[in-house]
């Protein structure tokens, strides 16, 4: 690959970047340099869970890959065993999609079957293989390394990367671009379906469900669950505002400040018991809790009123 055609690939990145920290002072690299920190004191954060958390996605995909992979290339040579090694790796990728199905997501099918299914046009059209091997390399890793970071399942959300895959597969199809454009235009409907509307990402109720309008201020009112709106409400009548400063909310429930109209301290969630000590020194005067985990056993308050229940968490707030 030439030089050039690297740094073009990498010239937007430079560019946006210096055009972000010009305009408004921040870009990408600054608020990556200041998160780390902060995530690296979450246990789920450290190194070795982000690169399991990668490492599994590669596993299942590739594996799965390779079995039809190696069915294209027994096809190509006209192999008697193709019919044979066809069940067998149907019923294989059909037990590694069951055993993969750990949440309540579909979306791993989609992506165990499409590397399915290119893997096995690239094993019967072996000799593509031979022509662009360093974009087919770059757009087939490309969905781990962008989700290097994080730790959530990959193949829970790696269907944000798919169309790398796509890409990868029409650079070397383009006599079935029209074909795989209105099946891909299909699929991203029933996608976009289910992810936003049906099964929202934390949400245990479809998007059409009754909703209740909440005021956070004079300006914003906001269309909740009513089960939420009935927590915000009892957060008004205890008056957690009652002091101007920032509030803290512990575990896992940064949304609950903002929506009552606060601000939190320090960080916007406090996701583990372990970023507390790096951020409080002493308890704070009051709090909101969800008790998911147990606070430090220093921190006392004399104390407490129930919010209510939401998602199964059971929310109180804490005051000396």
């Amino acid at each position: 690959v030439p030089l050039s055609h690297l740094v073009f690939l990498i010239l937007p990145l430079i560019l946006s970047e210096c055009i972000f920290y010009f305009s408004i002072g921040e870009n990408a690299i600054i608020r990556l340099a200041a998160g780390i920190p902060l995530n690296s004191q979450r246990p789920g954060y450290q190194i070795g869970i982000m690169i399991k958390s990668v490492a599994v996605g590669v596993l299942w995909t590739g594996l799965s890959a390779l079995m039809f992979f190696t069915l294209g290339y027994l096809k190509r040579l006209g192999n008697r065993f193709f019919i044979l090694g066809l069940l067998t790796a149907v019923v294989a990728v059909s037990s590694i999609a069951y055993i993969t199905h750990i949440t309540e997501e579909w979306n791993h099918l989609l992506l165990l079957g499409s590397s399915c299914f290119f893997a096995y046009c690239f094993g019967q059209n072996f000799s593509l293989l031979q022509q662009n091997r360093f974009w087919l390399g770059i757009l087939i890793l490309l969905p781990f390394i962008l989700h290097f970071g994080s730790n959530v399942y990959w193949l829970r959300i790696g269907i944000h990367y798919w169309v790398s895959w796509l890409l990868a597969f029409l650079l070397f199809f383009d006599n079935l671009k029209v074909q795989v454009g209105l099946l891909v235009s299909a699929v991203s409907m029933l996608l976009v379906f289910n992810g936003i509307w049906w099964h929202p990402f934390g949400q245990e109720k479809p998007l059409w469900a009754e909703k209740t309008p909440w005021n956070r201020n004079e300006s914003e009112v906001i269309q909740l669950d009513t089960d939420l709106v009935a927590v915000l409400a009892n957060m008004k009548v205890a008056d957690i505002h009652e002091f101007s400063r920032p509030l803290l909310a512990a575990y896992r429930i940064p949304g609950l400040i903002w929506l009552s109209g606060g601000q939190t301290s320090f960080s916007p969630g406090i996701w583990d018991p372990s970023q507390l000590p790096n951020f409080f020194e002493s308890k704070p005067e009051r709090m909101i809790y969800n008790k998911l985990y147990p606070l430090p056993s220093d921190w006392k308050f004399p104390h407490s009123r129930d919010l209510g229940i939401y998602q199964g968490d059971s929310l109180v707030v804490l005051w000396d």
